[in-house]
C-alpha cells in the first residue's frame, strides 16, 4: 500500500499491474458470463421457429417453385402457378406450420440452436432449410432444392 503523504490516507496500489491484470480479467469473466446468461435466456425455443418458418420458408416456396414450371407452359403457366400456388400457400398457413414442425430436426446448443428442415410437398419439388436461432432471432443461412 501507499500512503499519500499529503492527506495522510492508503490508497490500493493499482498501479502493480498484477492487481490491473486480476481486475479486468473479474470483470471479463463476469461480462462472458453475464452474455453467455443472456444467450441462454433468449435461445428461440421451437414454436418461435414455427411461427418464423411459417411465414419466411412459405415466402421462399412462393418465390421460387414455379420456378420450376416446363417453358412449354410458358408465361401464361407462370403466372398460373404464382397465382393459384400463392393463394394455397396462404391459405394452408396453419397447416404448413404444423407440417414444419414435424419436418424440423433441432440441436440445441444452449447458447443458439439450428433448426434443419426438409419441406416436401407435392406437387412442389422438396426443398431443405437450415437456420440458426440466436437472441430471439433467425438467420436462413442455407436453402436448397433436395
Amino acid at each position: 500500500m501507499k500512503v499519500d503523504r499529503e492527506a495522510n490516507l492508503t490508497q490500493p496500489e493499482l498501479e502493480n499491474p498484477r492487481n490491473a491484470a486480476k481486475i479486468v480479467l473479474a470483470a471479463s469473466a463476469l461480462a462472458l458470463g453475464g452474455l453467455g446468461l443472456a444467450m441462454v435466456v433468449a435461445n428461440p425455443n421451437p414454436s418461435d421457429y414455427q411461427s418464423y418458418a411459417g411465414e419466411h420458408l412459405t415466402q421462399y416456396l412462393k418465390d421460387n417453385a414455379c420456378k420450376k414450371i416446363p417453358q412449354e407452359a410458358g408465361d401464361f403457366g407462370q403466372k398460373l402457378c404464382q397465382t393459384v400456388g400463392g393463394v394455397a400457400i396462404d391459405t394452408a398457413r396453419p397447416q404448413l406450420q404444423a407440417l414444419i414442425g414435424k419436418q424440423t430436426e433441432r440441436q440445441n446448443f444452449g447458447l443458439f440452436s439450428i433448426y434443419t428442415t426438409k419441406l416436401a410437398i407435392a406437387p412442389f419439388p422438396a426443398y431443405r432449410f437450415e437456420t440458426v436461432g440466436i437472441l430471439q432471432q433467425f438467420y436462413t443461412y442455407k436453402s436448397e432444392e433436395l
